[in-house]
């Protein structure tokens, strides 16, 4: 089984309070993100990096809140798969990887494609991002077996973006 992806590269601009920016959200077939995917099949891993312009790197991390999957272009249709809750890797999927996440203006998710069961065809991957005010502090989420601690309680005031891509088979 094979999903074509609707848009390999899904752009926003964002206007939230005081922020102006970009959000890119881009899949890749390789975990150097130098091959753009536009077909993956089932079980294959891809790679989605969330990246920013217009922000400085200095002053702002991006740090990915929270990506799902669900068979609707509206975000919160049931059902929904979590890739990412609360900054973190959905424990119960080990193919799911975060790197980069409140570190700086780009952060990279990645995981095995699958699909959903009595599906309309489509997968659609919603996250939900977040600034971070840098000054004297890490943006990055704790994310461990015992401990796990988001960095929701250092968002910038009016600052969150959801951003959606689309797959098909």
């Amino acid at each position: 089984m094979s999903f074509k992806i609707q848009s390999s590269s899904v752009v926003s601009e964002i206007k939230s309070g005081i922020w102006q920016y970009n959000l890119t959200m881009k899949a890749y077939s390789d975990a150097g993100l130098q091959q753009t995917a536009t077909l993956v099949t089932l079980n294959q891993k891809i790679w989605v990096e969330l990246k920013t312009t217009g922000l400085g790197s200095n002053l702002v991390a991006v740090v990915i809140d929270s990506c799902w999957a669900n068979k609707n272009k509206e975000s919160d249709k049931l059902p929904k798969y979590d890739l990412i809750k609360t900054g973190c890797a959905n424990p119960k999927d080990k193919s799911v990887k975060v790197k980069g996440t409140g570190e700086g203006t780009s952060s990279v998710l990645s995981f095995n494609m699958f699909q959903f069961s009595k599906s309309n065809g489509y997968v659609f991957l919603h996250c939900k991002v977040n600034l971070c005010g840098k000054k004297d502090k890490s943006c990055a989420p704790v994310c461990t077996s015992k401990h796990r601690r988001s960095a929701r309680n250092m968002y910038l005031e009016g600052a969150p973006a959801l951003i959606t891509m689309a797959w098909t088979s």
